[in-house]
């Protein structure tokens, strides 16, 4: 059997798998495999044509898909650990609360057709894929919370369902669908980074895109003294380990509330 046949998962998955595959993967001729060498290689070549962290991930998935189906076991559990943590290192960019509000009045005021999807970023910390999954039946405005069910394409990236809470501009922002179908989508998909680099652009703030709302939305929540449980459980993330271990080096630690004190 052709090993692209045997790829299963998301539709977006499956064809970015067999793309990957075409392109970087099909040329390896597997009676010359060397386990100490092959896959440092491999790897170099990657680095060397500039791609993404996030496309060397994806290729090395595929390349253990692979190597199972060409009877070669692949551990490539470090690997992938050492560059996610590498593009946590890089790309985690955040908005201070200040920041955060001034872009959040300017979109009020000036790009009222963006609130809604801004405040899901901002509020709730939703992925874009998530924002544009929503249906009616997922805004609880009776429970002041959103269940995020799945993506636009899909189940969500860990697959489960979550809560998040429903703030009260959010709740407001969001009361134009109280009359939609309970399966009617909120929004049509569409890419809001370009909604967010007019907002970094007119307001000179620093370029973030619309995951960096979700970032802010984490960092905001652990400097105002939000248990990292909690907010785990609002990311979606399996571990409290993994909130820390992307935010704390952002966190700013003269923000941390003392709300709590007695």
């Amino acid at each position: 059997m052709d090993f692209t046949e045997t790829i299963t998962g998301r539709p977006g998955t499956i064809r970015t798998y067999k793309s990957l595959y075409k392109k970087h993967l099909s040329q390896i001729i597997w009676d010359k495999w060397d386990e100490s060498n092959s896959l440092r290689v491999l790897v170099a070549e990657w680095e060397d044509k500039s791609l993404s962290v996030a496309t060397q991930v994806s290729l090395l998935r595929v390349l253990k898909r692979l190597g199972a189906h060409n009877g070669f076991e692949l551990d490539v559990r470090d690997k992938i650990r050492s560059l996610e943590r590498s593009k946590q290192e890089r790309e985690i960019k955040v908005w201070d609360n200040a920041q955060a509000k001034k872009a959040k009045d300017w979109v009020k005021s000036e790009m009222l057709e963006f609130k809604s999807e801004f405040l899901l970023g901002l509020h709730g910390g939703l992925r874009r894929g998530e924002v544009y999954g929503l249906q009616r039946r997922d805004i609880q405005y009776d429970r002041n919370r959103i269940a995020v069910r799945r993506s636009y394409n899909g189940p969500t990236k860990s697959g489960k369902t979550r809560f998040v809470p429903l703030s009260r501009e959010l709740k407001n922002a969001l009361a134009f669908a109280k009359d939609f179908e309970e399966t009617q989508k909120l929004f049509k998909t569409r890419n809001p980074n370009e909604d967010m680099d007019k907002v970094c652009k007119e307001l000179d703030l620093p370029r973030i895109t619309f995951h960096g709302l979700r970032h802010s939305f984490a960092t905001s929540a652990l400097e105002n003294g939000v248990s990292p449980r909690i907010v785990a459980n609002w990311l979606g993330h399996s571990s409290v380990m993994t909130t820390l271990a992307i935010y704390w080096q952002v966190v700013n630690e003269d923000e941390v509330s003392l709300n709590f004190l007695p």
